[in-house]
């Protein structure tokens, strides 16, 4: 190639690379699923009351929230629950329900089950709710889950072990 045609092209690949707003790169990943689990939540005894609502606050998300970009798209896809100690079977449950709270935004209902959720093994399984972006309330630096449950619960105090799996995709774009 003789060299006037090399340096031509090479100039071109330079102001090509150089224009502004166009992105050198862009990948897009699917996610399939990943969950974030946590043990021994505690539940109080509930007193009689049919309705028992537990609050978890998670404030070592930072690292997670860190991967995320603006362009970002992940849901909730399933939630699953065990009792742990105190406790045989989840099967006292008639409805559950859990929602993620942030700072400055309305409580996201993530998960939901109205009389099917019982699992053989006494476990709970949940489907996802809504279609909204999770991605922003996993940026924030603390998140409140809150699980609703109703029905006849337990008068004893007992724990549960509880999993929350999203999917989405991740896009990263890279720029001159």
């Amino acid at each position: 190639m003789p060299r006037s045609r090399l340096l031509s092209l090479c100039l071109s690949l330079v102001a090509l690379v150089s224009l502004p707003g166009c992105p050198l790169l862009q990948l897009e990943a699917e996610v399939s699923q990943v969950c974030v689990a946590r043990s021994d939540i505690a539940a109080p005894s509930s007193g009689g009351q049919r309705e028992l609502v537990l609050s978890v606050t998670l404030d070592d998300l930072a690292a997670l929230g860190d991967l995320l970009d603006d362009d970002d798209v992940l849901h909730f896809t399933r939630a699953a629950a065990r009792p742990r100690d105190g406790l045989a079977s989840l099967a006292f449950v008639e409805r559950a329900e859990i929602s993620i709270v942030v700072e400055d935004s309305a409580a996201l209902r993530a998960f939901a089950c109205d009389g099917t959720c019982g699992q053989p093994d006494g476990s709970l399984v949940l489907g996802g709710a809504s279609d909204a972006n999770a991605a922003p309330y996993l940026k924030a630096p603390q998140v409140t889950i809150e699980v609703t449950l109703v029905g006849d619960a337990p008068t004893q105090e007992w724990t549960l072990d509880a999993e929350v799996c999203l999917a989405g995709k991740l896009t990263r774009t890279l720029t001159p």
